[in-house]
This record gives C-alpha cells, sequence and structure tokens, in this order.
C-alpha cells in the first residue's frame, strides 16, 4: 500500500512540474519570436531493473510500475508564423538563427526582431532596449543627422541612404542543447556561436511558437491527472487506515 502511495505522490510532481512548463508555454503565446518547452513523461522501471539488484527483487513488486519521471526540458526551435507590421524596423529571421544583443550580463541570442533607434541612433531591442550587435561585435548605430532613408536587406545588411553601415550578425550553433533561457525571451549559450548567412524580412514578425489550444488541452490532461493521482493517495490512504484500524480490532 505504501508503494502505491509513493507512486502516486510522484506522478503529483510529475504533472506538477508539467502544468509549470504548459502554463509558462501559455503564458506567452503573443511574445514576438518565444520558443516553447516541452517535457515528455516516461515509466520509471522498478527498483530491481534499473539496478539489477539481486536483494532489491520482489515478486509482487516487479510485476508493476515504476511509476513515472520527467525528462529533461528541451526547447523547440521550430519558426513560429510571422506577421507583417510594414514597421522599417521590424526584422523577421525566415529560417534558422538568432540575433546577438548586448546585455549587461553579456551577450545574449534571441529571435524578437523588433527594433527601434535611440535618440542616439543606437538600434536597440524594443523588448528590453539591448543594442543590436554587428558582425564586427559592435552595436549598431545609425546617423541620426541624415534624413536618408534606413533599410535593412533581406541579407540582414543595414543601410542608410544605399549605403552600408552595418551588418546584422546573426548567429547560430552546431548544438542548440548549450543554449539556456534566461528570462526576458533571451538564451545565453555555453558554447561559440557561429555567423551564418541571414534571411531576413523587413516589416515582418516572428510571433510565438507556443501553440495556443494545443498548450490548453495539455494543460487539462495534465490538471485531471494530477487530480487522479491526488484522489488515489487518498483512497490508498483511507484503505491503509482501515487496515490498521479495523482489522486489528477483529482480533
Amino acid at each position: 500500500m505504501i508503494y502505491g502511495i509513493y507512486q502516486s505522490a510522484a506522478g503529483l510532481q510529475v504533472q506538477d512540474y508539467r502544468h509549470t512548463i504548459l502554463a509558462n508555454n501559455i503564458a506567452n503565446v503573443n511574445t514576438p519570436g518565444f520558443k516553447p518547452d516541452q517535457v515528455a513523461v516516461v515509466e520509471r522501471p522498478v527498483e530491481a531493473a534499473s539496478h539489477a539488484d539481486r536483494g532489491s527483487k520482489n515478486a509482487i513488486l516487479d510485476r508493476m510500475s515504476g511509476g513515472l519521471y520527467e525528462t529533461p526540458v528541451y526547447t523547440d526551435f521550430s519558426a513560429g508564423p510571422m506577421e507583417v507590421t510594414d514597421r522599417p524596423f521590424d526584422v523577421a529571421l525566415a529560417k534558422d538563427g538568432f540575433f546577438r544583443v548586448r546585455t549587461p550580463q553579456g551577450d545574449r541570442y534571441t529571435r524578437d526582431g523588433r527594433l527601434e533607434m535611440k535618440s542616439d541612433g543606437t538600434l536597440v531591442t524594443v523588448a528590453n532596449g539591448d543594442p543590436i550587435l554587428g558582425r564586427d561585435g559592435k552595436a549598431i548605430r545609425i546617423d541620426t543627422s541624415s534624413t536618408k532613408p534606413v533599410q535593412i536587406t533581406p541579407a540582414g545588411s543595414v543601410q542608410q541612404g544605399g549605403e552600408e553601415i552595418a551588418q546584422l550578425d546573426v548567429v547560430d550553433f552546431k548544438d542548440r542543447r548549450v543554449m539556456h533561457k534566461t528570462g526576458k525571451n533571451l538564451f545565453e549559450a555555453t558554447g561559440r556561436p557561429q555567423s551564418i548567412a541571414a534571411e531576413l524580412r523587413q516589416g515582418a514578425v516572428e510571433q510565438s511558437g507556443a501553440d495556443p489550444i494545443m498548450s490548453m488541452v495539455n494543460m487539462i490532461a495534465a490538471t485531471r491527472a494530477y487530480e487522479l493521482n491526488a484522489t488515489m493517495i487518498q483512497i490508498q490512504d483511507s484503505t491503509l487506515g482501515r487496515a490498521v484500524n479495523d482489522v486489528g480490532r477483529l482480533g
């Protein structure tokens, strides 16, 4: 009976963790460039199978499930849908890659291409006000004294009056598992980024990769699974109470 309570308690922990991941995805369904997190639930092997320990074998328990546990969280980097904004400083990555920005904590990476120009001409992200970097590793600055129009080409060239003033540094990683979310829709990475050929669309923004319908469906499933595990604990606790109190009274 205690074994069953342990299994149900583990189920509660798994569904609570899954609920937290899904809730964050739902909260960011309208965050441009957001990449949703995913987590899988797998069956845990029984103790005897996982440790090959003869002393832990049990003829009855070994025929039961070992319970559930969650796999490490992974980020789905699939491209989200594009929304046309017609704003000159909005750019969307048509394929792979990330914009490199500079924050007080160091360089970070994002898919959010909503940009704006500060009063001194520095090109920064709308979301956090972080300077976006060029291939030379420096912040991109536009000449505010000039009336010439600014354009960002599909190849990532920032031009003013037809002359290139900088090249957006679009980067990627051979193994994206080195990338970790740091909040504010930014990633940090332990590996070295590689500059890649940019494929941009000016006047557009990549929308969130979180599917609101599927996220809600999965949220409901996680909530119901949590409730079922809680109910199972109550049933087992009640049965255990009767075994201790009523059965003992029969003697």
